[in-house]
């Protein structure tokens, strides 16, 4: 995950022709999800494809300040994120042929449900 901003794009490009030199890592091996996403501040996912190329961008994740809260407290925040974001989720799963498009979602969220709900 990157921040969608042009400082972190750079330093990305970095670290991708670091891994393409060194480690032989191919550009079709490499993907990126905009994470803590803010819509309206960060750059238009457009760009972000545009700015990266090919398929690396695949999605976002939006920023959520209870992300932030949950941090900071004895808990974890995917214990409500499947259930507030479960659309993006599916969108970045459904990339890499985890799952197969929203109809899954209900799939997802049960699944995600129990895990979390006995803990």
């Amino acid at each position: 995950p990157i921040l969608a901003n042009i400082d972190e794009i750079r330093k990305y490009e970095a670290y991708f022709q670091y891994m393409k030199e060194k480690n032989l890592i191919p550009d079709e091996k490499i993907r990126l999800i905009a994470y803590d996403y803010k819509k309206g501040i960060n750059l238009q996912e457009n760009l972000l494809q545009s700015f990266l190329g090919g398929n690396k961008y695949i999605g976002s994740v939006e920023y959520q300040s209870e992300r932030e809260r949950f941090r900071n407290l004895n808990s974890y925040f995917a214990k409500v994120a499947f259930e507030k974001h479960l659309d993006e989720y599916i969108k970045i799963l459904s990339h890499f042929n985890i799952i197969q498009g929203k109809n899954a979602g209900s799939k997802i969220g049960v699944l995600l449900g129990s895990l979390f709900r006995n803990k």
